[in-house]
């Protein structure tokens, strides 16, 4: 039994919800792909009506990796679990939810290792974070070569 039950409508979540300038080879494609639209957009829709019956706690800096996530938290100690929600998305109120554990402090920085997520998880999740850091370097260089 999964833990976090909600972590499958999560993960679903980090997939990207579009295929924009994608060419597909067949019909059949091009009918998955309308078919996932429609379940991402009942699953934005479960969201938003989920997210109008529930408050969220105060958003905080963080760093995310693959394996690890550093956040402020001045009570955090080495040694420590913690279960964190992850709210990736504003429009849907469905959080990631995981077990860490502190493996460093510095001043009100902790650092902390994820428990180990199932396969599935552990891919999608990989594949979210490295979007999100190709998007990052991409906007920082697209910043930097601007004209001012």
């Amino acid at each position: 039994m999964n833990e976090f039950p909600l972590n499958n409508i999560a993960y679903t979540l980090l997939e990207e919800t579009g295929h924009h300038g994608i060419a597909r080879e067949n019909d059949f494609d091009s009918e998955i792909q309308r078919l996932e639209h429609k379940i991402n957009l009942v699953i934005q829709m479960l969201g938003q009506m989920m997210q109008s019956k529930q408050s969220r706690p105060d958003k905080v800096l963080l760093r995310l990796g693959a394996e690890t996530i550093d956040w402020q938290n001045p009570q955090a100690q080495p040694g420590e679990r913690y279960l964190v929600s992850l709210y990736l998305y504003e429009s849907v109120a469905v959080p990631i939810q995981a077990y860490v554990d502190i493996i460093e402090k510095q001043g009100e920085w902790c650092s902390a290792r994820i428990v180990p997520l199932s396969t599935d998880e552990q891919s999608a999740w990989e594949r979210w974070v490295f979007r999100q850091h190709r998007r990052q370097v991409a906007n920082t260089r697209a910043h930097t070569s601007s004209p001012r």
